[in-house]
């Protein structure tokens, strides 16, 4: 595909998938406009990155679909000054949507080459306020806590203690959660003390990530 082809691509994500199903977030629908999720994929992938479809990433991870990822971050209600952390961020596609409407994001990642393609590919798209971490998802980042938002990038059974800690009060956690029933639902979360309350969005689709499988945590 041209760079014609993945541009009519995004503009097709957007217009076909995103405003028709309830995203109406103007900054959120521009920042999907505007970031190639193409380049966030491997080559092999490249020309199913805008279906309406998990996109697998190689070494048991994947990429959530569009719509589902919109709808997490537009549950986030992030706004221009919203510290945000994005846990298990992989290839980074979801901390650069999240970087042109918020304010301050830090990504975290354990597989180093999957940290390394979002540094250079966030480098090449001058997106310079995500700082890029090589930590275990499951801690989180406590020296840059707290935040006003965190978002799992990987499907999750438990949400971990530390995430929550470093959630300010009032604060907002989304992910998409695994029950013991196995349907990935999507859900916001939202932190009142030490209590999460949780919003279900919509079922939908995802492979929990093995960080996300411990015992200690918020467990659904």
């Amino acid at each position: 595909m041209s760079q014609a082809d993945f541009s009519r691509a995004r503009a097709n994500m957007v217009d076909g998938q995103l405003r028709p199903n309830r995203i109406t977030d103007k900054a959120l629908l521009a920042a999907f406009a505007a970031v190639p999720r193409e380049l966030f994929v491997p080559p092999a992938q490249r020309g199913v990155a805008y279906a309406d479809e998990t996109v697998l990433l190689g070494q048991g991870r994947e990429m959530m679909a569009p719509l589902t990822l919109a709808h997490l971050l537009q549950g986030l209600g992030l706004a221009e000054n919203s510290h945000v952390l994005v846990v298990a961020a992989a290839t980074g596609y979801s901390a650069a949507v999240a970087a042109l409407v918020a304010g301050k994001v830090v990504m975290v990642e354990d597989n180093k080459r999957y940290l390394t393609a979002a540094k250079n590919t966030l480098l090449d798209l001058n997106i310079a306020n995500v700082r890029t971490l090589h930590a275990a998802p499951e801690a989180g980042a406590p020296r840059h806590a707290p935040f006003d938002a965190v978002l799992l990038d990987a499907p999750a059974a438990v949400i971990p203690a530390a995430l929550i800690a470093q959630l300010k009060d009032g604060g907002k956690l989304a992910a998409v959660r695994v029950g013991a029933d196995g349907v990935p639902e999507a859900t916001i979360y939202t932190k009142h003390g030490k209590t999460l309350f949780d919003e279900t969005l919509f079922e939908t689709h995802g492979h929990v990530l093995a960080n996300f499988q411990q015992a200690e945590g918020f467990v659904f």
